[in-house]
C-alpha cells in the first residue's frame, strides 16, 4: 500500500485558462473585482447582488430579477426590476 502526506492546509491550485470567449483569465478578491471592465450584464449584477451579500450579511442569497437596460449601455447602467432575494441560510 503506498501512502502519500499531504497537509489538509494545502490546496490544489485551481487549473483554469482562457478559451474561444475569452482573451484573459484571472483570479480577484470581492473588493479588487475590475466592475467597470465586465462584458455581460448578468454578470456585473451578480456580482454586485454577491458582493453585498457578502459584505452585509456574511452569506449569499438567490436572486431573481429583470435587468432593463438600453441596447449598447454599459454592464452596470441596467437596473435591476421586480428582484426579489432568498437567504441561503435562516
Amino acid at each position: 500500500m503506498s501512502s502519500s502526506s499531504s497537509s489538509s492546509s494545502e490546496t490544489a491550485a485551481p487549473a483554469f485558462s482562457s478559451g474561444p470567449e475569452s482573451t484573459d483569465v484571472a483570479l480577484f478578491s470581492l473588493d479588487e473585482i475590475p466592475k467597470l471592465d465586465l462584458a455581460f450584464s448578468a454578470v456585473a449584477t451578480a456580482l454586485r447582488l454577491f458582493t453585498e451579500d457578502v459584505e452585509q450579511h456574511g452569506f449569499y442569497h438567490y436572486h431573481h430579477g429583470t435587468i432593463l437596460k438600453h441596447p449598447g449601455a454599459a454592464p452596470n447602467a441596467g437596473m435591476l426590476v421586480d428582484h426579489f432575494a432568498l437567504p441561503t441560510r435562516s
